[in-house]
């Protein structure tokens, strides 16, 4: 009886709907693995569409530790936005491993270059990616305009 009251998790590949021409998902994907699978399924899924990702890596630890794989991962996507780096509660926010971070992944996006609600404009797929304040951007979205 619990399997029929299941109806699977959250935030894993999860598609949320149209936003007038993008398609919308949100992924708790926060290792680079993750990040790669759900990308290969995305691209399987809609081979001609531009797939971005808004990125929020979560932990500077992991972020370090995986820095290379989270760079080859993310420069196949189309677009890629990046948030600073959600901390636990054992990690506090710390200037300097932010400092060092933005400097490793230089190439890409600061969400501050991105215009959110602009992603409506264009007919791609936008992934809005992590365990933090990625999800939150995106819920702000859904309430301030209705997908």
């Amino acid at each position: 009886s619990a399997l029929e009251k299941y109806h699977g998790v959250g935030r894993r590949f999860e598609y949320l709907g149209t936003y007038k021409n993008a398609l919308v998902y949100d992924d708790y994907a926060h290792h680079p693995t993750e990040i790669a699978s759900l990308y290969n399924t995305l691209k399987l899924s809609y081979p001609n569409r531009k797939i971005n990702v808004i990125f929020q890596p979560h932990t500077y630890e992991r972020t370090i530790h995986f820095e290379r794989q989270f760079k080859k991962v993310l420069k196949v996507f189309d677009k890629v936005y990046l948030l600073d780096v959600f901390t636990s509660k054992r990690e506090k926010y710390n200037l300097n491993m932010q400092d060092k971070i933005d400097k490793y992944f230089k190439h890409f996006n600061k969400i501050e270059d991105l215009n959110v609600s602009k992603i409506k404009d264009y007919a791609e797929i936008w992934v809005f990616l992590g365990a933090g304040l990625a999800n939150e951007i995106l819920l702000n979205l859904i309430n301030k305009e209705k997908m």
